[in-house]
């Protein structure tokens, strides 16, 4: 059952690394937006590809079966959620620098400290199978 479990796990946390992976680019996109004064676009696609990060909160079953047992992990995805729903909502604000300074400030920041414990995780878990 353990064994199961485990490669289970680990199907999930690759599946999970490789969509957090994709987000580099989309990110990477949004900027550009805003950037280029687009913000229908980068609010739009902003919304979208948070709203659908949404569900990998730190109550999700899977991933509290895989980090339950570490506390700054769970805690690190937790600001990470936060910062995904407030990004899901950066259409609401008005200012072009709120939106950059949650962007860049808050979002990034907060999705490559939670994406490279994931990595490192995801690491442990192929070494020791």
């Amino acid at each position: 059952m353990t064994a199961r479990l485990d490669r289970a796990q680990l199907a999930f946390l690759n599946n999970y690394a490789e969509l957090l992976g994709e987000l580099d680019d989309v990110l990477a996109y949004v900027s550009e937006c805003y950037i280029k004064d687009d913000y229908e676009i980068g609010d739009r696609l902003l919304a979208d590809v948070m709203k659908g990060m949404l569900p990998y909160h730190p109550e999700n079953l899977t991933i509290v079966s895989i980090f339950g047992q570490e506390e700054e992990a769970l805690e690190t995805l937790g600001c990470f959620h936060e910062a995904a729903q407030q990004g899901a909502d950066a259409g609401n604000l008005e200012d072009p620098g709120e939106r950059m300074h949650l962007l860049h400030e808050v979002l990034i920041v907060r999705y490559k400290l939670w994406y490279s414990v994931v990595k490192k995780k995801k690491s442990e878990m192929e070494s020791s199978g």
